[in-house]
């Protein structure tokens, strides 16, 4: 008999009930926002005035070199976050493996756009606080002098800066490192120190053994080498955090085209080369780097179709704020009912693609896909070369040691007396070979 989940059910939290998993999620949020503001409060904001506030203080501008390293810091930022949010999704209690993938890319891509966004408005109050002039909101939403017009290339040039090569080429790099080589020196080190060489008093040990990954529950005397397996295994193929760089990117890069720069179409332009590289390094980080992951429903890819609708927005809210700009309307409004239009065009662009996307297609409707022919395993075979019958682990284990001594067909098991039986109670008992 064989009891196994397949691999779109979480099956260890098949238990938990809705409350509890929306308290797990409130306090895994609290937890990364935590980070976040850590993040802005202990490195952004000295980074800032020390290092950037100086600049503008003597008339100059912290361009360059200065500006490239606050969005190297960024885009490491960023990818601490991403990898905090993936650790933390999979104990909150979802039970489709579909619903952790869209909360994973939900919440990478929201705390992404936010920690950007709070690096973004300190650039922006660097450069205004360097203008002697009375420059605020205001003066993205009318022309007003050259000097005005200046103050923006200033502005567009730190972002470009602060967006290449930091957060469009460093963050993918440091995945590598961050996820690959730090977690295997660490636990290498780890393991030697508290199974091979013993150099510290079991009290020390202990505590460090609560480092290591998949040794909780064991004693100081043996570490298995299936748990050492786990320990040393990579991190999936994680299509749903790389889907937040396709939402992120094009946002703050569309809302650049309120300037007037030449920084706006280098931005773009590096945009181009960094979905370029973007591709190449995905299929070396997908079949190189990451173990094999299913990924069984469409419901990952409409969640982020549905998110970009923000980057469309922004698109929206650029559109009409140039039209304010060239008088065509409310030329002589206040500041702040140009503001409030501009708000109402954002979640009214933004709610129009949702309605569009959500109740003309009804993507997240499941659809039930009648078969077109009953073939057998020869058959399908023939005429594919991936299919169930040898992808799925637990069916090839069950093929190999008990159906070559059964008489089976698709539908009916007959074993044959005094054939193997194996019983496998419950996918955590696949990590201990000497259970079957």
């Amino acid at each position: 008999e064989v009891f196994s989940e397949p691999p779109c059910a979480n099956w260890w939290h098949m238990g938990t009930g809705h409350q509890e998993r929306t308290k797990r999620v409130v306090t895994s949020g609290g937890k990364l926002l935590t980070i976040v503001l850590c993040v802005q409060v202990l490195v952004v904001m000295p980074f800032t005035l020390f290092v950037v506030l100086p600049y503008s203080k003597t008339g100059s501008m912290a361009g360059g070199a200065k500006m490239q390293i606050a969005g190297m810091i960024l885009g490491n930022a960023n990818m601490i976050v991403g990898i905090q949010i993936w650790m933390q999704s999979f104990g909150l209690g979802f039970h489709m493996k579909a619903e952790t993938d869209s909360m994973i890319f939900c919440a990478n891509t929201l705390f992404t756009l936010l920690n950007t966004g709070l690096n973004i408005i300190c650039t922006a109050a660097v450069v205004l606080h360097l203008s002697d002039d009375n420059f605020g909101l205001g003066t993205f939403l009318r022309m007003e002098s050259l000097v005005a017009i200046g103050m923006e290339g200033a502005m567009s040039e730190s972002f470009y800066n602060l967006l290449m090569p930091g957060t469009f080429f460093v963050g993918y790099f440091m995945c590598i490192i961050m996820a690959g080589a730090v977690p295997f020196i660490w636990n290498t080190i780890l393991m030697k120190v508290i199974y091979v060489w013993r150099c510290f008093p079991d009290c020390v040990l202990g505590v460090l053994k609560i480092l290591l990954p998949w040794a909780g529950d064991l004693s100081l005397e043996r570490y298995p080498y299936f748990r050492a397996e786990k320990g040393f295994e990579p991190m999936e193929v994680g299509i749903s955090w790389d889907y937040a760089a396709m939402i992120v990117n094009p946002t703050i890069c569309f809302g650049m085209l309120i300037f007037i720069s030449p920084f706006v179409w280098k931005t773009f332009l590096m945009l181009f080369a960094s979905n370029c590289f973007y591709y190449v390094f995905c299929r070396y980080l997908h079949l190189r780097f990451c173990k094999t992951c299913f990924y069984t429903t469409s419901r990952l890819d409409s969640t982020v179709n549905s998110f970009w609708g923000i980057p469309l927005s922004v698109l929206a809210v650029v559109w009409v704020a140039w039209g304010m700009r060239a008088d065509m309307y409310l030329g002589q409004s206040e500041v702040l009912a140009k503001v409030a239009v501009l708000v109402a065009t954002f979640f009214g662009s933004l709610g129009v693609w949702l309605c569009s996307y959500w109740y003309l297609l009804d993507p997240f409707k499941q659809k039930s896909v009648a078969d077109v022919s009953d073939e057998d395993v020869l058959e399908v075979q023939q005429r594919t070369l991936y299919s169930w019958f040898n992808c799925n682990p637990v069916y090839a284990l069950k093929c190999e040691y008990y159906l070559h001594t059964a008489r089976r067909t698709p539908c009916l098991v007959a074993p044959s007396e005094g054939s193997l039986r194996i019983r496998v109670v419950g996918a955590s008992r696949l990590r201990d070979a000497g259970f079957i």
